[in-house]
């Protein structure tokens, strides 16, 4: 179902019906079959101006049905591709978004190139300059920042960043 379409983007819902038959013996040894019908739900919006394109709202388990369904309809043009950010910049523009300022708590650093096929992975926490510490430390290294926990002021509580999501 189309909620709403426009020239670049598409907002909808998918319903997938689901019938099953099941069959029930009571305590005297008779058997009843019945037909139990199940709707699952999942809102999409599609915009081809933004770096995603498409956003699932929601998502059932059956989600995948979703994804063959768009396949089907572009002609199987249609691809997902892993999505990732930098965690600092990420914090770093939720700042600005919410005008509050941060405090880095934690940095992990992963794919640190420390000598010839081989790599580690560092982990900087304090109430001080974490970013600056670990950036000294890390200076003229390759690597990559794998998390960033942040407290943002005046709201209670951490967040982390991580390349493909947030978690509180």
């Amino acid at each position: 179902m189309l909620a709403q379409t426009r020239a670049n983007q598409i907002s909808g819902t998918y319903v997938e019906k689901l019938i099953r038959s099941e069959r029930v013996e009571d305590p005297f040894g008779q058997q009843t079959e019945f037909e139990r019908i199940e709707y699952r739900r999942s809102t999409f919006h599609i915009d081809e101006s933004v770096h995603f394109g498409l956003e699932l709202i929601n998502p059932t388990k059956s989600a995948s049905r979703l994804v063959s369904r768009f396949l089907e309809l572009t002609g199987y043009r249609f691809s997902i591709e892993t999505w990732s950010e930098d965690p600092l910049e990420w914090a770093q523009c939720t700042s600005e978004m919410m005008s509050r300022k941060i405090q880095i708590q934690k940095v992990i650093a992963g794919g640190i190139d420390v000598a010839s096929g081989v790599t580690g992975e560092m982990v900087f926490r304090g109430q001080g300059d974490v970013l600056s510490a670990a950036a000294s430390i890390l200076e003229g290294r390759q690597y990559t920042t794998d998390k960033v926990q942040v407290v943002f002021e005046h709201i209670a509580g951490a967040v982390t960043f991580r390349p493909q999501g947030q978690s509180w």
